[in-house]
């Protein structure tokens, strides 16, 4: 026989209210699990109670300080007294075990009220109460004590676990995101591309209204925003001012919070900075404040205590995050200067050199090219294999391989891989770490010989300045008598003479008169004429002189070889003085070029800066280096006794420098001679 057939009817009351007891705590459960959320837990309780009881009203109240506040009220009744006498509840709280009482309603005697509370931990923080009230037709009693008891203590339960489950989740999250940040210095082209991706990494983990972050990038850490977001973009790039930096906005590297961020703001930029609620977390690394995060949320609806707390807690892998991007930007800034210092080493057109204890760490392109061995190779070698002599050897003091600071050599001798040696000098700086330790020598090499050249060139004009001063000083003296002599010989032969004594007189005319021309030519070299006074085309004039001498250089066996500019340049001078500049340039090439199998003389023209070039080469026998010197000083010739008097290119130089111009002179023994004649071109002279 069914024994449920013959249950009491207290027995089948029992029986249904388990079963909606154990639903209940299965809801309760299920919602705290689902949502691992505590601030849910009052309400769910609520619904569980008003699921399992006949009741009308049930109330969460949770301590605050020594008073009781309510949390959650459900009712099902609209005449429900919202004022309720907590005497009861204040009861139980103190008493800690559930007290139940029935009472008499104001609406008259024929109603009541049945109160049930029960104290509950509702909370992580603190005891609270569950109060349950039903009206007479539905009276509470101790089997419904019992079961509000069970389920507060089932509630207590499902809390703890649901906290647990939201403490894991949290945990997760926070880690995911610090995972996150690190991969964003991981992947980030940039500190500005790094720091937006850490940004939206905080937006995913904690949302607000903005963020800015902030990286200290000078020593006294004042802080330049590099990305921002949301109510907080117009701070992009901003630097506020301030003597503190970061110390100043978080004091001793603390978090702060900033009940309204617009009074930060700088007087002068009130819109700066939206009239938020903010909190300021400052970033450290090795001991040192390296950036800080800004957030803001509407003034109303500040950050939670979690979202803070999760905030501090990233701080930790944010702050290696953005310590990594900055060490990247100075890597990468790094690589830039080295780059930079390597293109201009490589730009620079004299020979640098980088000395360490071994030899030669660092040579540039000018180096390769003017010592003949290229880059690899000089880093190789010491760079006192490239000094000549052991005199200079000595002058360069050395210690472990690195020249000693402060060493300047001006008249060194170098040699190149070829064997050919060059003047130079050598200028020696030390090259030191951050901490001043001596890392080597920074050398750097000029190439004197040109210098040389034009020394050399500068003496030789003054000495025949001062020549010309002597000579012009002895002409004039000389002059005087000789015109003297001449004019009472020119008297002499007009009176009667023996055919003896004529013979005389024209002699001393004779010898007087080209004595006469021999100083005339000293004048012209020593004399500061002015230019000439009419424009003349240099391809006409070259080709007059040719002309000229057509018959002695075609008697000599000479090929006469044109190459002339076909813009036909122009110069302003006196056209005789310039055709005797070249006639003495033909003539002496005439002369080195006899007895020479190939005789060939060229003649050409063309416009070089400004300037007209006239140039005439010769296959003849050259000069030395001694002759080539001396070959415009008055009086020198390397022709015979009788053939030559040495002024023809004395004189020459003279003319040339009146016309603004100048002479170079290259020569190779038994190869010939270029002699060029620079003059100013038409356009360049005022």
């Amino acid at each position: 026989m069914d024994r449920a057939a013959h249950a009491s009817p207290g027995e089948t009351r029992r029986s249904g209210r388990l079963a909606l007891l154990a639903k209940a705590q299965r809801q309760l459960t299920a919602q705290l699990t689902q949502h691992a959320r505590t601030d849910r837990l009052p309400r769910a309780i609520a619904d569980a109670i008003l699921l399992v009881l006949p009741a009308t009203t049930c109330e969460v109240w949770a301590e605050d300080g020594a008073t009781l506040r309510r949390l959650v009220r459900l009712s099902i009744d609209a005449h429900d007294d919202d004022a309720p006498d907590l005497t009861l509840a204040y009861a139980a709280r103190d008493a800690a075990i559930p007290l139940l009482a029935s009472r008499a309603v104001a609406e008259g005697p024929d109603r009541g009220r049945t109160e049930l509370c029960a104290p509950a931990h509702v909370c992580r923080n603190g005891h609270g109460v569950i109060r349950v009230l039903a009206d007479a037709s539905a009276e509470l009693d101790t089997e419904d004590l019992e079961l509000v008891t069970i389920l507060a203590r089932h509630a207590a339960a499902a809390a703890e676990t649901a906290r647990l489950l939201a403490l894991q989740l949290s945990q997760r999250r926070r880690a995911e995101a610090a995972a996150a940040l690190a991969r964003a210095s991981l992947h980030a082209t940039s500190l500005a591309d790094g720091a937006a991706t850490l940004l939206r990494v905080l937006d995913r983990t904690v949302p607000s209204s903005g963020k800015a972050l902030g990286v200290a990038r000078a020593r006294d850490g004042h802080v330049e925003y590099v990305a921002t977001s949301g109510s907080l973009s117009t701070l992009l790039g901003h630097r506020p001012a301030g003597p503190s930096g970061i110390a100043g906005v978080a004091p001793q590297g603390r978090a702060v919070v900033i009940p309204a961020l617009r009074t930060e703001a700088p007087p002068d930029r009130p819109d700066l900075v939206p009239d938020e609620w903010a909190f300021v977390l400052p970033l450290a690394s090795r001991e040192h404040l390296i950036g800080v995060v800004l957030v803001t949320t509407p003034r109303s609806q500040p950050l939670t205590r979690r979202d803070q707390r999760t905030l501090r807690r990233l701080a930790a892998p944010l702050s290696l995050s953005l310590d990594a991007l900055m060490l990247d930007e100075e890597e990468h800034q790094a690589r830039e200067r080295e780059h930079l210092l390597a293109t201009a080493l490589t730009t620079i057109d004299h020979p640098i050199f980088i000395l360490d204890r071994v030899g030669v760490r660092y040579a540039n392109m000018a180096a390769a090219r003017e010592y003949g061995w290229s880059q690899g190779e000089l880093m190789e070698m010491r760079f006192e294999d490239l000094v000549v002599g052991a005199d200079t050897r000595q002058a360069l003091v050395e210690h472990d391989g690195v020249l000693e600071p402060g060493v300047r050599v001006s008249h060194d001798i170098h040699r190149r891989r070829d064997g050919s040696e060059f003047p130079a000098a050598v200028n020696v700086s030390t090259l030191s770490s951050q901490e001043g330790e001596p890392l080597g020598r920074v050398v750097s090499i000029r190439n004197m010989s040109q210098d040389r050249n034009l020394e050399e060139q500068l003496r030789h004009t003054e000495k025949m300045v001062a020549l010309g001063e002597l000579v012009s000083g002895v002409a004039h003296e000389i002059n005087n008598p000789l015109t003297g002599i001449s004019a009472f010989a020119q008297l002499l032969l007009e009176e009667s003479l023996t055919a003896e004594q004529r013979e005389s007189v024209q002699l001393i005319k004779q010898e007087s008169d080209r004595a006469t021309a021999v100083i005339h030519d000293l004048l012209l070299f020593a004399r500061k004429t002015g230019r000439g006074v009419e424009p003349l085309d240099v391809n006409a004039l070259v080709e007059h002189v040719v002309r000229l001498r057509a018959y002695p250089l075609r008697t000599a066996g000479v090929t006469v070889s044109l190459q002339l500019d076909p813009a036909r340049p122009h110069v302003r001078g006196d056209a005789q003085k310039l055709q005797q500049v070249l006639l003495n340039l033909v003539s002496n090439a005439e002369h080195a070029m006899q007895g020479r199998t190939v005789r060939t003389l060229t003649l050409s023209t063309a416009s070089e800066s400004g300037d007209v070039r006239i140039e005439v080469r010769d296959t003849g026998a050259g000069m030395t280096d001694d002759v080539r010197r001396r070959i415009f000083e008055p009086f020198y010739s390397t022709k015979p006794p009788g053939m030559g008097t040495g002024l023809g290119l004395s004189v020459s130089y003279g003319i040339v420098q009146a016309h603004g111009g100048r002479f170079t002179v290259e020569s190779v023994p038994d190869a010939g001679t270029v002699i060029t004649l620079l003059l100013p071109a038409l356009a360049a002279v005022t």
